[in-house]
C-alpha cells in the first residue's frame, strides 16, 4: 500500500499525507493539502465545460420557450378534402359531441369505466346546458378541425355555427367518393 505524498509549501520536502507538519521545517501541511485541492478543482476543465453547457442549454431553452409563447406556430391546414361541397354524414348509431375536448374526454371516460349511469346523467346535464349534443345517423355535418393523433374531429351541423368535438369514427367513410380517414385528416393518399 502506497501512501500519498504531499510537498511542503515552505521547503518542498515530500511528506506523508497523514502528517500534519513538515518533517524538515515543521510547516503546516494541512494548508498545503487544502491549496492543492483548490487548485485541482479550479483547474478541472471538464467541470467548467459541463457547467457552461448546462447554463447555455438552459438559456437557449428559456429563449426558445419565450419565443414560442410570443410567436405560436401557425396551425397547418388540417381541413378535410371536399367530396363536393365539403359535407359529410354521421355514421350509423348515435354519437356524442362536446364543444370542448375536455368535456368529450370526460364523457368517454365514463364509457370506458363502464359507468353508464354517470354517462347518462352527465350527457343530459351537458345537453341541457348546450355543452354537448348528440349526432344521429346520416346527419349532414361539416368538418371544422381535426386532432389527428387523438382520433377526434370537430364537426358543425349544416346551418349551425356551433362546433363539437367527437370521435373520427362518427363520420361515414365512403371510398367511392374518395372520402377516407386520410382525406378527412388532410393527408393526401399516395396514388395506387
Amino acid at each position: 500500500m502506497t501512501l500519498e505524498k504531499i510537498s511542503c509549501p515552505n521547503c518542498g520536502v515530500e511528506n506523508d499525507a497523514t502528517q500534519s507538519y513538515c518533517s524538515q521545517c515543521q510547516g503546516n501541511l494541512y494548508e498545503a493539502a487544502r491549496m492543492v485541492g483548490q487548485r485541482k478543482r479550479k483547474s478541472d476543465p471538464g467541470t467548467k465545460w459541463l457547467v457552461g453547457c448546462v447554463v447555455l442549454l438552459g438559456a437557449l431553452w428559456s429563449a426558445y420557450t419565450v419565443y414560442r409563447y410570443n410567436n405560436p406556430r401557425p396551425r397547418a391546414s388540417q381541413k378535410a378534402v371536399s367530396s363536393q361541397d365539403g359535407a359529410r354524414a354521421i355514421a350509423g348509431g348515435h354519437w356524442v359531441g362536446c364543444i370542448d375536448r375536455d368535456y368529450h374526454s370526460k364523457m368517454n371516460m365514463y364509457l370506458v369505466q363502464d359507468d353508464l349511469e354517470a354517462f347518462k346523467v352527465a350527457l343530459a346535464a351537458r345537453i341541457a346546458a348546450g355543452i354537448c349534443t348528440r349526432f344521429v345517423a346520416k346527419e349532414r355535418v361539416f368538418i371544422a378541425d381535426t386532432a389527428i393523433f387523438s382520433g377526434l374531429v370537430k364537426l358543425r351541423r349544416e346551418g349551425d355555427i356551433l362546433e363539437y368535438w367527437t370521435n373520427l369514427e362518427s363520420l361515414e367513410l365512403n371510398s367511392a367518393f374518395g372520402i377516407t380517414a386520410m382525406t378527412i385528416c388532410g393527408i393526401p393518399e399516395r396514388p395506387g
